[in-house]
């Protein structure tokens, strides 16, 4: 970390492996938090120093220990990715960032499994069980065994539907609504479920007013949402090495 006389500009690099540009020398870092493994009393012996040396009210400041952390790898890269991680904190507190679980346009079974997933091996750091425990999902999915309820897909509406080109399944489902006569505008938020097993998914949407049970197609769910949410955390614990050649749908039939 560089600090450069009156100007007071600060250069600085907390990681030396991605993401860094070289000016006269000097590194610059992309990002604006730093993970560092080691003992309690060096990291804080640590930031002791940085902070001493910081000009002005300019400050490094600690947010947390975590005892452990997976960071989710992106595809065809070794590393984690930067803005993808989950970390346990000492006190049980689980900080996600860039995961499902903390977006609005997923099923809530996706937000529901991605969290226990998470949980299992995070707090309990049991991966086999982490595995068993997403096979027997995407059973019950398959047998229909999850209400359907936590099925359904929530998105909203961001334009007059006249100033959609694509009928998107969220499209159909506000073009549902209005039928029924629904005020269907910018923010109006629709609620459809994906059901049948053939066609255009706009084609197979109910909105949650005409669903009538667990009508829904498994097997959507199972490779368009369960699986993109939960695929690359199983990578990065090394479930998919397990199973080489193998796609993780392949493994989960």
């Amino acid at each position: 970390m560089r600090y450069l006389g009156k100007k007071r500009v600060i250069l600085y690099d907390l990681s030396t492996e991605s993401g860094k540009f070289y000016v006269n020398g000097l590194v610059l870092h992309n990002t604006d938090s730093l993970f560092i493994s080691g003992d309690k009393d060096k990291v804080l012996e640590f930031l002791e120093k940085v902070n001493k040396e910081l000009p002005g009210k300019i400050q490094l400041d600690l947010e947390d220990f975590y005892v452990r952390g997976i960071f989710v790898k992106k595809r065809g890269e070794q590393k984690g990715a930067k803005k993808k991680y989950a970390l346990l904190s000492e006190q049980g507190y689980i900080k996600l960032r860039g995961f499902e679980a903390v977006r609005t346009d997923w099923a809530p079974i996706v937000k529901e499994v991605q969290t226990k997933l998470l949980e299992i091996l995070l707090k309990e750091g049991n991966i086999e069980k982490a595995r068993q425990y997403i096979k027997e999902i995407i059973r019950k999915l398959r047998n229909r065994e999850i209400p359907w309820e936590k099925l359904l897909i929530t998105e909203t509406i961001r334009k007059p539907l006249e100033k959609y080109k694509v009928e998107a399944p969220h499209v159909a489902a506000a073009k549902k609504y209005k039928r029924l006569g629904y005020k269907v505008m910018p923010g109006f938020r629709v609620r459809y479920l994906v059901v049948g097993s053939t066609g255009r998914v706009s084609d197979r949407i109910k909105i949650d007013k005409e669903v009538r049970g667990n009508e829904y197609d498994p097997e959507y769910y199972i490779e368009k949402q369960l699986l993109p949410a939960v695929e690359q955390i199983l990578e990065s614990v090394g479930i998919k090495d397990t199973f080489t050649g193998k796609k993780l749908t392949d493994f989960f039939k």
